[in-house]
């Protein structure tokens, strides 16, 4: 070996060592750093892996993260749900802050679809979305009122317009579907035992109009609803599901400065167009030319209106003195009412905990007198990071409720029904300050005196809710979770209705009270463990899991008749007689 062959090699080896340090250095390249959103706060759960690889790591829930990369040039990749992804070319940087951007898009393109949330192009069912913005500050009482008219497949019809009243969801073509409130299955059926309808003798002969058990949700608490329309989407809850369901996903805090925020609203209701009817005048000129009609017709054959006929009806005087009276049933019964909702909430939180607080109180008139629903609600949703694996929440709901409704408002004995048939010879109240009898007014198949009924035919469901989770998740790896949760549904009614002695109906037994309770409890256990990978543009998921569910439920109702005539006593524990 000559002296030059002998210098290359020294130089040679000279080179690696010098290099060696380098090559592992690249070899084993870190990254620290802490993934934050515009307000400055760390996020949680943030995917960061080097772009094109499969391995990939999860941010603490302060933002931090630790990743090995292949050299000091990598291009880093920053993915989370409801934020923009961002990719990030290193230049030899060893610690980094990230700043992700908000995506509202992108949180579109998420759905709840049960035990989880998929992206909209990985589904194969049918799912529809709707966010808050599309319903927020709408002036209803009802969930369902804010889908109305926005996704396709989804049919919601009122039977009643009475504030508070049940309406009817239909799901391709199927009805009365599923509800789940953050994860719970809700009792959603009118739970009302309050039958309106009565014969002569005070006899129940069928059911009145149903209250809308989902009116106890304050629309406004809620961040997202998604419809599932198909079986395969919604199999997933088995046969409660048959008829399709509706997951609501109610408001949770983030993490930066405590807000607060108050929203109200107020309105005003009214008949868009009332019909037009005969006046007095009018109407005395409408029966005197039928009547010498009918008379001409009489004295040319007294046999046409067949035999037993008393011809003298179509001579009798009207009980009507021209001007003096002249009633507009349809304005005695409406009215311009007012519809009233306020609320505070105040959200915010850290690092670990982030809470969701809200209050409201919604007031709705009805456009027919007496009517009304109420609400106040109160609502808690609080997410707690122990450690950077096990994290715990609550999601809390209370509300009560109070509807009074019409009587009879869907049959030919309601309140409108028989304004549109009554007189307007008829005054509201007769010359003593009693209500009038429409019996002397030429209206004998009426119900009765459509103010009457309003004021003292009193139907009312006072009730209490309370909905509420407790869970915890742990994840065992960034890729493998396990989640328990415990959650309850009780519900709570109390159905009163009092039929006035004065009134037709109650009058033949002295006035008659309904009272009904309704009470209900439902709790579930869930236990689920899912994994969820990413590698390279392929997605993979598995989720296993047990439920239990348990319901009971009580119902009891009393009913009595007799009471003392103008005394102001309805409930159904001073009656004369109890007959249930």
């Amino acid at each position: 070996m000559t002296n030059k062959t002998v210098l290359n090699c020294i130089s040679s080896l000279l080179i690696i060592f010098l290099l060696f340090p380098a090559i592992l250095k690249a070899q084993d390249y870190t990254v620290k750093g802490i993934v934050k959103d515009a307000a400055g706060n760390g996020i949680a759960f943030v995917t960061v892996n080097v772009k094109g690889k499969a391995s990939a790591v999860v941010t603490a829930a302060d933002g931090s993260f630790t990743l090995p990369v292949p050299g000091p040039k990598s291009v880093i990749e920053f993915s989370s749900v409801g934020y923009k992804n961002k990719f990030l070319e290193l230049k030899g940087e060893e610690n980094i802050v990230v700043v992700l951007q908000e995506s509202s898009s992108q949180l579109a393109d998420v759905v709840v679809v049960g035990y989880g949330t998929q992206k909209k192009s990985n589904l194969t069912g049918a799912v529809a979305s709707i966010g808050n913005k599309d319903f927020k500050d709408q002036p209803v009482s009802n969930v369902a009122n804010s889908i109305q008219g926005k996704l396709s497949g989804i049919n919601v019809t009122s039977p009643s317009g009475t504030p508070g009243a049940g309406l009817l969801v239909s799901i391709r073509g199927a009805q009365n579907p599923l509800y789940v409130v953050d994860g719970i299955p809700m009792l959603s059926e009118s739970n009302s035992s309050l039958s309106t309808s009565f014969n002569t003798t005070g006899e129940e002969v069928g059911q009145g109009q149903n209250i809308s058990s989902i009116a106890d949700i304050n629309p406004n608490d809620i961040e997202s609803i998604e419809i599932l329309k198909d079986a395969s989407s919604a199999a997933i809850y088995g046969s409660r599901a048959s008829n399709g369901v509706v997951l609501i996903t109610t408001k949770k805090g983030k993490a930066g400065k405590s807000q607060i925020g108050f929203n109200m609203y107020t309105g005003i209701q009214k008949v868009a167009k009332k019909i037009a009817f005969l006046n007095s005048n009018q109407f005395v000129d409408f029966i005197k030319e039928a009547r010498a009609n009918d008379l001409k017709l009489y004295n040319a054959n007294n046999t046409v209106f067949g035999a037993g006929f008393d011809a003298s009806v179509l001579t009798d005087p009207l009980n009507y003195s021209a001007g003096n009276i002249n009633t507009v049933w349809l304005d005695q019964i409406f009215r311009t009412a007012p519809i009233n909702n306020y609320e505070v909430n105040v959200k915010g939180g850290n690092d670990k905990t982030k809470f969701y607080i809200s209050g409201g109180y919604f007031d709705q008139q009805g456009i027919v007198i007496e009517n009304y629903f109420k609400r106040m609600n109160a609502r808690i949703n609080i997410d707690h990071a122990v450690n950077d694996r096990f994290s715990i929440g609550t999601n809390l709901s209370i509300s009560k409720t109070l509807n009074r409704r019409s009587f009879n408002d869907d049959t030919y004995s309601g309140i409108v029904t028989n304004a549109i048939g009554a007189s307007p010879l008829m005054p509201v109240y007769d010359a003593t300050g009693n209500y009038a009898k429409f019996e002397d007014y030429q209206a004998s198949w009426l119900s009765d005196n459509p103010v009457k009924s309003a004021h003292e035919i009193v139907g009312t469901t006072d009730g209490y809710r309370l909905l509420g989770s407790v869970f915890g998740e742990y994840k065992i790896t960034s890729n493998l979770k396990f989640k328990t949760s415990w959650s309850a549904d009780y519900v709570a009614l109390t159905d009163k209705l009092f039929l006035s002695p004065i009134t037709t109906d109650g009058a033949p037994i002295g006035g008659r009270a309904n009272k009904a309770n309704f009470n209900s409890q439902t709790w579930l256990n869930e236990n689920i463990l899912s994994f969820q990978k990413s590698y390279g543009k392929h997605n993979l998921g598995a989720l296993a899991g047990f439920t239990q569910q348990s319901t009971t439920s009580d119902r009891n109702a009393t009913s009595g008749q007799g009471f003392p005539l103008g005394s102001g006593l309805s409930d159904v524990s001073v009656a004369a007689i109890i007959t249930r």
